[in-house]
């Protein structure tokens, strides 16, 4: 048996916890449009709502490629860093 403290040979306690916050990274852009509605704040949120109702669809496929964009480079570091604390990879899959 290897000589393990808490979390360096298993990752599995903090593995869900990093895929969680990256989920919440979209939650927080969609939850963005509605807060900055609702409080006319300025943002990207309230952008995307006034180039939605004045139909600026250049503006709006740019909103949602950047915030696509921004997505996925968060759950690749996410991905990265479910990697580096949990080692074993595919290695438990694979049994």
């Amino acid at each position: 048996m290897p000589d393990c403290s808490v979390g360096t040979c298993s990752g599995t306690p903090h593995s869900p916890g990093i895929a969680l916050s990256a989920w919440a990274f979209g939650s927080l852009v969609s939850g963005a449009v509605v807060v900055e509605s609702v409080f006319a704040l300025p943002g990207i949120g309230r952008a995307l709502v006034t180039a939605v109702t004045q139909r600026d669809m250049p503006l709006v496929a740019g909103i949602a490629l950047v915030s696509a964009a921004a997505y996925v480079v968060v759950l690749a570091v996410a991905d990265l860093v479910e990697r580096a604390v949990d080692p074993r990879g595919g290695e438990a899959e694979a049994r």
